[in-house]
């Protein structure tokens, strides 16, 4: 028995044993053939770019060995569909990436052939269908990656090509659509570096880079050169590891590049090593593209890509047309589309056709240039994206007989909600009614009104401000015209020094040397002809300044001293720092004066003061009001001044120590005489006692205080400039032209088309300007599409122009480009209008229409649950809307009485925005939440209005103290020179006629001592008025020169000047008027380097009766304006240190010229 069972357990284990072995066999087998067809898969894989055949053989060898493995079915599945998508067997090709679902659940694999659908679809230009595989690659992507830990090292492999793959893909698909922002983004994407292992997709990503519109650079040959290094290094890489797809594809961009001649020669120059790899330094440079050419269709043949092919022969004949040889562009173009299998890629079809039209039309085939390139415009209205909106309607559809079920639940849930609340709404109706409300907001309307009486207030203390700022405005530009003629006449003054020297000069070599009696009266002679330069000088000047004919200009009206007064306050510092105690007495004194020249009477007394009063001493302000005037007083506890020193401190020679500011007192007060019979009372005057201090003072007739009203001059300022030319309809006028275009086209009128698309690109320019001030992004004839165009960044910035217009005048200005052979603008036009056409047809919403569409169904079950909650919500309604809020609505009525409490107390309006907010705080019913709210936002209204108005009233206030600064600082300047140039007058006038009287009479030796001291007064005198002169600078900046030049006939191109645009405007208006008809024209050139000549051309000018060299020479009366003219200038030339600015005039065959230059900018 013992023996039997023995022989049953070994038989068992013997079984055992055996079924091990076996099925450990079987689990062998199975490793060996899922080994073998990785294997296979990844032979078929490092094919892909080096030969087609061989690819398809390895990927249908692994799916016969697949059939037990799914993956590895899958991968030869995606394998197969790689060789077919470059065969351009695109049916196949979708058939086999569908397939592969219903093959595997292997995530990474059903990536890779979304990856490759989107390729299918790029080519095939399915833009819609693009999206939505895009969309379902993306959403996989994620999921791969939250798992990622769990993938094999060759499911990971994948899923890095996978990414990448679908990086490139997706930034070749916005390349073609001409989104290049977006193809540069998405291809950026990734990290390069994570496939440098894989080398067949690490050269697809140095291809997509240097084949262009990825990367950016500072100009076209710094990108180029860029672009070519990625070319290059991809070449070299796929020359050593024997990939040919790649080869071909370096070397057909790397042709493209080299078709320009300007980036040919930078590449060539800059690239020697780069051309010996690629064996071009024995070729001709103008052979080399196409050389490159015919080597890249040579290995796109062998290698057996139909789209490739068809790519390198457009490629070849785009080196065949630059070089001029239509015929074989022509040929090589036929040749392309010659296998019509490449009808089932539009956009390289379209590109084919567009070149063919191109190229027929460079050998004046209309007929068939006209064909080719309406195919062309046929093809790309099919491709665009806005065509696909049609799909959108099915999926709509789809979801409308849903939507429609809920729309029905909604609609019954809100009529249910409607009735229930209706009935509410009865029982608490009193609470909730208009009389109600109106009585709660009762206190707010009178607030408000009061509040509003503060707000007009504030209105026209601003508009008050802003009307003496247009006053300040007109007056500085009246007193920058009168300082003008001051500087002028001081140039003059200036120039009849050099006359006096040379009267020294003669009168010494007559003192000093023993000469003949004939040299001694040409001397005589010479001197009497110096006397009578200086004395017709004089006499010019005389008439120039016109002094006792009162027309210097003074702004009389009443104001307070008390304001001088608090100004002088200021200063106590000044005169503390001195050890000196200034006292200004309050006073309410009005006086009738020029308040600018009254400040600087008291400030130049005070100096005076402060100069000759001791450490220790004190100085006093005051005024003193009589019947008829106020007296001004400034004492000192001084030295003190004798009675001769008191005879002549007023006199118009300098006194030692006092200075020229007494005499410009006493000059003031002269001026105030002359202007009106009122100030006869005006008076200058000095009380002192040596020892014992000064006391100066003037008088000015008693003012009364009124309101200075300037709406009259404010008014004419404002009409003028709505006078104005009132702003056209560019954009009418553009897609007039534009029409203009089409129909010059038609009538073969090209060079017409041309000239209308320019005037279309003028008013599309001008209307840019109108909605970006200062914009560079204008539209240009000519440019370079590589770098950014002005009309898609208007686009992407949503301007509000009309792009059809400039689409239709791109389209004829290229067609008419295409007539006339002028590829460069044929090239840059229908650039423009591609890209453009893309653009706006493109639906960028696709992408996110897509996700909504996925993410819908679970919307509708939130929405389906937030209804049913609404529903289950009635039932309890009852009690929470009538009972709980009855009482509630008593409380808040309460609230609502404090709140309107507080709103009318006189605290300010932030402490009542405090208590209000605190108060407000709590949850009102909806019947009152509105009076709550409408309390809340007047007072913040009101805040806000009274901030605004405050704010606008500073800084108002601030700038028209700017402008008052600054009028006052010309008109006290002008004031001064007034004074300066009447004492050089009234004080050196004699001298001349005392001088030839001495010389008649042979007084030589008197004469000298005459003469000198006539210099060093006239010296002294001119030195006074330049450093007055010297004070006010002359601001220049750069300013337009079709600006300047706007209200005058001219043919200024846009450039600039440095230059003082109402001082130029004052020249030109100044040689406008000495023309019969009033009517000048400007030309400028720019032949001087670094200035900028303006011709003025005058044909009815005014004979004044003066040579035409000397009409900027003081000569008579009638020089004047031209003196300003020269004054000019010479302030420019002073202001911007460049002494190349002049002005002169010349003999025109109609009338004259006068050419001035200015700095260029």
């Amino acid at each position: 028995m013992h023996k039997i069972l023995t022989a049953r357990d070994t038989g068992i284990l013997l079984l055992g044993v055996l079924c091990l072995l076996f099925f450990s066999a079987c689990r062998g087998s199975d490793d060996n053939m899922r080994h073998a067809v990785d294997m296979l898969n990844q032979k078929s894989y490092d094919f892909h770019y080096k030969s087609l055949d061989s690819a398809r053989i390895c990927a249908q060898k692994a799916f016969h060995l697949s059939a037990e493995y799914s993956d590895g079915k899958a991968e030869a599945l995606n394998n197969m569909a790689f060789v077919d998508i470059a065969r351009m067997e695109y049916e196949k090709a979708d058939s086999m990436l569908l397939s592969i679902g219903s093959v595997t659940r292997n995530q990474v694999e059903l990536l890779v052939a979304d990856v490759q659908m989107m390729r299918l679809c790029q080519r095939m230009s399915a833009n819609r269908r693009f999206y939505d595989v895009r969309e379902n690659a993306v959403n996989r992507l994620k999921r791969v990656k939250e798992d990622i830990e769990e993938l094999t090292p060759r499911q990971k492999s994948r899923l890095m090509y996978a990414e990448s793959e679908m990086a490139i893909v997706t930034s070749t698909y916005y390349y073609y659509v001409g989104q290049n922002r977006l193809s540069s983004k998405a291809l950026l994407s990734f990290n390069p570096e994570t496939i440098k292992a894989d080398t067949a997709q690490y050269l697809n990503y140095l291809y997509n880079v240097g084949s262009g519109g990825i990367l950016d650079g500072k100009s076209q040959q710094d990108l180029c050169q860029r672009e070519f290094e990625y070319l290059i290094g991809c070449y070299v890489l796929a020359k050593k590891a024997g990939i040919v797809y790649f080869q071909a594809n370096a070397l057909e961009s790397i042709a493209g590049h080299l078709l320009d001649s300007i980036d040919r020669r930078t590449i060539i120059d800059n690239n020697p090593a780069a051309m010996r790899v690629i064996d071009m330094t024995d070729c001709p440079e103008e052979d080399i593209a196409g050389t490159l050419a015919i080597e890249a269709l040579s290995q796109f043949e062998t290698y057996g890509d139909t789209y490739q092919i068809a790519g390198a022969y457009r490629t070849l004949a785009s080196c065949y047309m630059r070089a001029g040889d239509y015929e074989s562009a022509i040929n090589y173009l036929n040749a392309a589309i010659a296998d019509t299998i490449i009808d089932k890629a539009p956009d390289l079809v379209a590109s084919i056709r567009e070149q063919m039209s191109v190229a027929y039309s460079a050998i004046d085939d209309k007929p068939s240039s006209d064909y080719n390139r309406n195919i062309y415009l046929d093809m790309q209205d099919e491709t665009r994206q806005d065509r696909l909106l049609e799909s959108r309607a099915d999926m709509l559809r789809k979801t409308s007989r849903q939507l429609n079920i809920l729309l029905m639940v909604v609609g019954m849930a809100i009529v249910l909600l409607l009735v229930s609340l209706w009935l509410f709404n009865r029982l608490y109706r009193k609470q909730n009614s208009d009389d109600a409300t109106r009585k709660l907001l009762a206190p707010l309307e009178e607030w408000r009104k009061t509040n509003e009486e503060d707000t007009r207030r504030l209105a026209d203390e601003y508009e008050e401000i802003e009307e003496k700022k247009a006053l300040c405005r007109l007056n500085k530009e009246e007193y920058v015209k009168r300082n003008l003629e001051q500087r002028a006449r001081m140039s003059m003054v200036v120039s009849m020094l050099p006359f006096i020297d040379r009267i020294i000069n003669e009168v010494n070599m007559l003192r000093h040397r023993d000469e003949s009696k004939e040299v001694r009266d040409y001397r005589e002679q010479y001197i009497a002809e110096l006397i009578d330069q200086i004395n017709d000088n004089n006499a010019l000047l005389t008439q120039w300044i016109k002094l006792s004919e009162g027309q210097l200009s003074i702004k009389v009206n009443s104001f307070s001293v008390e304001d001088l007064f608090a100004i002088l306050r200021k200063n106590e510092n000044t005169f503390s720092s001195r050890g000196i105690t200034l006292s200004v007495k309050t006073t309410s004194a009005m006086v009738k004066a020029d308040r600018v020249l009254t400040l600087f009477m008291i400030n130049t007394l005070a100096d005076n003061a402060m100069k000759h009063t001791p450490k220790g001493g004190s100085v006093e302000i005051y005024a003193d009001t009589t019947e008829r005037y106020v007296e001004i007083s400034v004492k000192d506890s001084g030295c003190g001044l004798t009675d001769e020193e008191k005879a002549t401190i007023f006199d118009r020679k300098i006194n030692e120590g006092h200075g020229f500011g007494l005499m410009n007192c006493r000059g003031i007060i002269e001026k105030y005489k002359k202007t009106s019979p009122v100030f006869s009372i005006a008076s200058l005057g000095v009380e002192s006692t040596r020892g014992k201090g000064s006391r100066f003072f003037f008088r000015l007739p008693l003012g009364m205080a009124r309101r200075v009203m300037a709406l009259v001059m404010l008014m004419t300022m404002t009409c003028s400039a709505v006078a104005g030319e009132s702003k056209q309809d560019y954009m009418k006028k553009a897609a007039s032209y534009a029409d203009s275009a089409y129909y010059s086209n038609i009538a073969g009128t090209y060079s017409r088309t041309v000239d209308f698309a320019d005037s279309c690109r003028q008013y599309l320019n001008r209307q840019y300007s109108r909605l970006v001030p200062g914009g560079k992004m204008l539209l240009q004839k000519y440019g370079k599409t590589e770098l950014a165009i002005p009309e898609v960044r208007w686009l992407h910035d949503k301007l509000d122009i009309d792009y059809n217009v400039i689409l239709d005048m791109r389209n004829e200005c290229a067609v008419a480009a295409l007539a006339l052979h002028d590829w460069e603008l044929y090239a840059y036009n229908n650039k423009v209008f591609t890209v453009l056409y893309n653009q706006l047809s493109a639906d960028n919403t696709l992408a996110e229409y897509c996700a909504q569409m996925r993410s819908s169904q679970t919307n509708k079950t939130i929405s389906v649950i937030i209804l049913v909650l609404l529903l289950l919500a009635i039932l309890p309604a009852y009690y929470m809307l009538y009972y709980r809020h009855r009482l509630y609505f008593r409380y808040c009525e309460e609230r609502i009485a404090q709140i309107n409490t507080i709103v009318n107390s006189t605290v300010p309006l932030e402490e009542k925005k405090s208590a209000i907010d605190r108060l407000a705080l709590y949850d009102f019913p909806v019947q009152l939440q509105p009076v709550v709210d409408t309390i809340r936002q007047t007072i913040d209204r009101a805040i806000d209005t009274r901030q605004r108005s405050q704010e606008d009233i500073d800084n108002a206030t601030d700038q028209l103290h700017k402008a008052e600064y600054e009028s006052n600082n010309l008109y006290v300047s002008n004031s001064i020179l007034d004074n300066c140039l009447s004492a050089l007058k009234h004080e050196t006038m004699y001298y001349p006629g005392r001088i030839r009287q001495m010389m008649n009479t042979g007084q030589v030796g008197d004469v000298a001592e005459v003469v000198e001291y006539y210099r060093n007064v006239y010296a002294m005198l001119c030195s006074q008025a330049a450093d007055q002169v010297g004070k006010i600078k002359i601001g220049v900046r750069r300013v337009a020169i079709d600006q300047l030049l706007s209200s005058y006939d001219h043919n200024a191109d846009a450039g600039y000047v440095l230059a003082n645009a109402l001082l130029v405007e004052i020249l030109l208006d100044t040689l406008c008027r000495q023309t019969a008809d009033r009517h000048i024209s400007v030309n400028t050139d720019n032949d001087v380097v670094g200035y900028v000549r303006f011709s003025v051309s005058m044909p009815k000018f005014k004979d004044v009766g003066i040579v035409v060299e000397r009409l900027f020479v003081p000569v008579s009366e009638q020089s004047v304006p031209f003196l300003l003219c020269r004054q000019v200038i010479r302030d420019h030339s002073e202001a911007t240190n460049c002494r190349g600015c002049g002005i002169y005039a010349q003999q025109a065959p109609e009338g004259i010229t006068v050419i001035f230059t200015l700095p260029a900018r």
